[in-house]
Parts: structure tokens; C-alpha cells; sequence
């Protein structure tokens, strides 16, 4: 802070916050990402998009020291799931910011065909035996298919569910399309668009490994086959 001829000058703390862009996978930064900024206490909106090297950076003219600031990120290119983040900050040290140390804002790759559960390290789904209710541990993961699909508004997704082969046929595909109808309802009665989302029971149809019926198998092997997928259907 400065005196000069009975004014008080203050020093420009050179506030901005930067952020930097990568592929998941790869580590590698990604160029022509856009980035849409909504300063919610000012509700200033901007857009750009990252440089070659994957960076952004948005000098903070209107802060101060120890000022707060509460912004907005929806972070998008075609190919990679959309995130949206909210980053709170205090301004408490003079210079840049840097938000990705901070947030996860790195990219995942996807493409029509995959299983979103495995591009964003999905939990398995599990039910108490021979029930289809949705327990505590699985809301939070299919939480993460809720934020996914928020974030991805044109994004539509088959929920399919899978038993293993120990149990008839049709009880397990009665099983399976109770269980695919159920988590569906889940993600249908939070997301935008509830059309957006199909599920199908697939029973004991789609076996992955060598336990299929009458062959013995230990326990981790059938697990393998109770699975629920999240195949992306478009973008």
C-alpha cells in the first residue's frame, strides 16, 4: 500500500486463476478445450478455450486481497465427458491460482459404445441377495452416473444389469430386469431428460468367463458375471 499526495494506492496483488487441462488416461494437456466461466457473486459469464499447450488463465482485476470468489467451470470438448466444477477461494496471497491443484478437472475420454462405468471407475452395483431395492452404498455410486449425465445433457445411456448362471434361467432374467428397472428409476428421477436412460435385464445371457450353468466356479469368478453397465449409447 502506498501514500501519494493524501491518496492510498494499493499494489496490484496480480490476482488470476489458472488452470490447466489433461487427458486422464494420457496425462498429455488437451488444446481447444472450452471453458465457460460464471463468477457467481458478480454473475459475469466468459468462454474460451484452452491454448496448444492446454492452459487458461483469467486475470482477476476486479479482486483484492482477501477478497473471496466463487466461480463457476464447465470444462467441454467433443470426445471427453463435459465436468462442471465449483471452485470457492479465498485470496489470501498475492499471484495465480492454480484451480486444478485444487479440483479434478482432468479429462476422460469417451466414445459411443463404452461402458461409462469403467471411464469413470465405477463401484460395483451390488443388491442383497435375491432383492432389487437400492441400498445407501449403491446410491452413492450411481450418484456418479447422475453428476455424468447432468454435466452431459445430450449423453444417452442403456443400464443393463447381469447375474451370474447359478439359479435358473428366467429367475435370474426376472432378477436382473427388476434390478436394471430399479436403478434406472434412481437416475431417471435426478437427471435432466429421464427419456435419456433405457435399461434392460439381461439375466444370465452375456456369461464373461468360463461359469456358465453346471460348471463350478469360486465365488469371485460368478461376481465377475453381476454386473451392471452403463453402455453409452450417444454423446
Amino acid at each position: 500500500m502506498f501514500y501519494v499526495a493524501g491518496l492510498i494506492l494499493e499494489k496490484d496483488p496480480g490476482l488470476s486463476l489458472y488452470l490447466l487441462v489433461i487427458d486422464k488416461t494420457t496425462g498429455e494437456p488437451i488444446d481447444s478445450v472450452k471453458i465457460k466461466l460464471v463468477d457467481n457473486m458478480t454473475d459475469y459469464k466468459d468462454s474460451t478455450m484452452t491454448s496448444l499447450t492446454g492452459d487458461y488463465l483469467r486475470p482477476l482485476n476486479d479482486k483484492k486481497l482477501n477478497d473471496r470468489g466463487s466461480y463457476n467451470f464447465t470444462i467441454e470438448k467433443k470426445g471427453y465427458l463435459t465436468k462442471t466444477i465449483t471452485y470457492n477461494v479465498l485470496f489470501d496471497k498475492e499471484g495465480k491460482y492454480n484451480v486444478h491443484e485444487f479440483m479434478d478437472i482432468d479429462l476422460e475420454a469417451a466414445i459411443v459404445g463404452q461402458d461409462l462405468s469403467k471411464i469413470i471407475e465405477l463401484k460395483p452395483i451390488y443388491f442383497d441377495s435375491g432383492k432389487w431395492n437400492i441400498r445407501p452404498d449403491a446410491a452413492t455410486e450411481l450418484d456418479k452416473i447422475v453428476k455424468v449425465m447432468n454435466d452431459n445433457p445430450s449423453m444417452i445411456i442403456e443400464l443393463g444389469s447381469h447375474t451370474d448362471a447359478r439359479g435358473s434361467s428366467t429367475s435370474n432374467q426376472t432378477l436382473s430386469q427388476k434390478r436394471a428397472k430399479s436403478s434406472a428409476d434412481y437416475i431417471k428421477a435426478r437427471i435432466t431428460n429421464p427419456t435419456r436412460i433405457t435399461f434392460v435385464g439381461y439375466g444370465e445371457s452375456k456369461i464373461t468367463n468360463e461359469c456358465t450353468d453346471g460348471v463350478t466356479c469360486p465365488d469371485a469368478k460368478h461376481q465377475e458375471n453381476r454386473r451392471t453397465e452403463f453402455i453409452i449409447i450417444s454423446m
